[in-house]
């Protein structure tokens, strides 16, 4: 055979082939992303949380009750759950680590904790990016419960 069609026949070919890897792609790429929405609500505001325990224990499911009142427009990430040293507090508050305090006071305002209990303490070496620590004391289901009761009535 001549070589000219040989060169033709394997452009030809190599056509083909180009075409078909594209229309399967497409196909492929289609199918993965049908019924699912491509475009992610994200929420307007994050924060990484630090959780201290100061009511001795006697507040339960700290971490579920803070996810279930922060809602869709505040993503809560808990990286970490320890006990507070020392005795027992009456008050919660929030332990800011960074200068804006958008999100301590809308995280605040979704567990019933006065702006006043908002403390700026920044961390030096913050290597978890912690945004705040909540330090949950004895009045933690009490603010909570005042919160759902005023979105109740």
């Amino acid at each position: 055979m001549n070589k000219k069609i040989i060169k033709k026949i394997l452009a030809g070919l190599l056509l083909a082939t180009l075409i078909v890897v594209i229309v399967y792609a497409t196909f492929i790429t289609t199918k993965v992303v049908s019924g699912v929405s491509v475009m992610v609500d994200t929420p307007e505001h994050m924060m990484q949380l630090q959780i201290m325990d100061a009511s001795g224990g006697k507040i339960k499911n700290i971490t579920a009750t803070i996810k279930k009142q922060t809602g869709d427009d505040l993503l809560v990430q808990v990286i970490g759950k320890d006990k507070f040293e020392g005795q027992e507090l009456l008050r919660s508050m929030i332990i800011l680590h960074e200068k804006d305090d958008t999100t301590a006071k809308l995280l605040a305002r979704k567990l019933g904790i006065d702006f006043s209990q908002i403390i700026y303490k920044p961390i030096t070496q913050n290597v978890k990016q912690t945004t705040a620590t909540l330090v949950v004391a004895l009045d933690f289901d009490t603010l909570v419960s005042l919160v759902n009761y005023k979105k109740e009535n």
